[in-house]
C-alpha cells in the first residue's frame, strides 16, 4: 500500500510550475505605473497599458494603428520629430535608445526604446517604457538650491574667518606700537605674517569657484609678494616666479602656505640682509604624484654646520614640522646661496 501524497496548496499552480499566461502578464502590464507601450515597423501603436493611455488621454481602441502624429496633436513639429528619429533609430540599428523628452504640454519623460523581434513571424516592434521625470527635476532642483545656499553659507564663513584673522593681525600690530626694543618686536611681527598667511588662505577659498581648494601658485606669489613689500621696500629684490597652477585642498594650503611665508620671510630677511640686493627665485611645480616647491635666494647663505632640524630658530622648527604634516620631504642646498626644496604627496 502507497501513501497518497498531499493535495498542494490552493496557491500553487501545478499546471505549468514557474509560467504566467498571457491574460495574466497583461494584467500586470495594465496595473504598471510606468508608462508600457509597443509599436510595429511602420511606428504605428499595437499596444499601450492604462499609464501610457493616461499620458495620450485616450482609450485603447483609439490609440492602436495610430501614429503619435496622429495620436498627439497638441505637440509641436520638433516634437514629433523628435519620437520620430528616435523609432528610427531603434528600428535601423536593432539597439536601445533612451531620450528625455520635455514635449510640450506633457510631463518630462524618459523613454527607453528597444527592438523585440517576433521570430515566429520575422517581425520587429518597438517596446517603449517610460517615466515621468516631475518629481526628479523637482528634486534636482531642491538639491542644486540647497547645494547653492550652503556654498554662500561656506563662502560667508571663509570671509568672516579672514575678517577675524585680520582683526587679530591688527591688535597685534597696535600691541607692537609699544614696543620699542627690535628684538622683543620681531616675534610680534612674525605672528603677524603667520596670521595674514592664514588670513589669506580663507580669502582665496573665498574667491575659488568651488570651494574645495586654492591654486597653489597664486596663493604662494601673495605670499612672497606681500613679504617683500614689507621687508624690502628699498626695491632691491628681484623675484623670479616658475609656477604651473596646483591645485591643494584646504588641509593641504594651510601647512603649505605657513611653509612659504617662513622660507620667503628667510630669504628676504637672513639671506638678503639689510639693503644687500639679491635675487629671490620661487618654483612650483607638479606631477601626477608629487608636489615640488623651490624657494632660493642668492644672498650669504646658511651657515654650513647649521642643522635645521636641531635649530633655535622657531621658523626653522615650524618648517620641518609643517613638511611632516604634508608626508613630504626637506633638502637644503648651499651652493650660491641658499635653495630650500620640498616635494610632498599631491592629494
Amino acid at each position: 500500500m502507497t501513501d497518497t501524497p498531499p493535495p498542494p496548496p490552493e496557491d500553487q499552480d501545478t499546471s505549468r510550475p514557474g509560467s504566467i499566461t498571457d491574460r495574466q502578464l497583461a494584467a500586470f502590464l495594465e496595473q504598471l505605473p510606468l508608462p508600457v507601450f509597443v509599436k510595429n515597423s511602420r511606428r504605428r501603436f499595437v499596444y499601450a497599458n492604462a499609464a501610457a493611455r493616461r499620458v495620450a488621454g485616450c482609450d485603447q481602441p483609439s490609440l492602436l494603428g495610430r501614429r503619435s502624429e496622429a495620436l498627439l496633436p497638441r505637440l509641436a513639429p520638433e516634437d514629433h520629430a523628435r519620437i520620430r528619429e528616435a523609432d528610427l533609430a531603434v528600428l535601423a540599428d536593432d539597439t536601445t535608445i533612451e531620450n528625455d523628452f520635455p514635449l510640450h504640454g506633457l510631463p518630462e519623460m524618459r523613454t527607453v526604446r528597444t527592438l523585440v523581434r517576433d521570430t515566429a513571424t520575422d517581425r520587429d516592434f518597438i517596446l517603449g517604457v517610460s517615466r515621468d521625470m516631475s518629481q526628479e527635476r523637482a528634486a534636482e532642483a531642491r538639491l542644486s538650491a540647497s547645494l547653492a545656499e550652503k556654498d554662500l553659507l561656506l563662502r560667508e564663513v571663509h570671509h568672516r574667518v579672514k575678517n577675524n584673522l585680520q582683526i587679530v593681525s591688527s591688535l597685534l600690530s597696535l600691541a607692537s606700537d609699544a614696543v620699542t626694543d627690535p628684538e622683543a618686536l620681531e616675534p610680534f611681527n612674525q605672528s603677524i605674517d603667520r596670521i595674514m598667511t592664514l588670513a589669506l588662505v580663507h580669502e582665496e577659498l573665498f574667491q575659488s569657484a568651488d570651494l574645495s581648494g586654492i591654486d597653489a601658485a597664486a596663493y604662494a606669489a601673495k605670499i612672497v609678494d606681500r613679504l617683500i613689500a614689507a621687508y624690502r621696500s628699498d626695491g632691491g629684490v628681484r623675484l623670479e616666479l616658475d609656477c604651473q597652477p596646483v591645485p591643494l585642498s584646504m588641509d593641504a594650503a594651510i601647512p603649505f602656505g605657513l611653509i612659504v611665508n617662513e622660507l620667503a620671510t628667510n630669504a628676504v630677511k637672513h639671506g638678503l640682509p639689510g639693503r644687500q640686493p639679491g635675487t629671490v627665485a620661487f618654483s612650483l611645480t607638479a606631477d601626477d604624484d608629487l608636489v615640488r616647491l623651490e624657494i632660493a635666494d642668492n644672498g650669504v647663505g646658511l651657515p654650513p654646520d647649521l642643522d635645521v632640524r636641531a635649530t633655535a630658530s622657531l621658523g626653522m622648527r615650524l618648517v620641518v614640522s609643517l613638511v611632516g604634516q604634508l608626508r613630504g620631504t626637506l633638502t637644503i642646498l648651499r651652493e650660491n646661496g641658499t635653495r630650500f626644496v620640498i616635494e610632498f604627496p599631491r592629494r
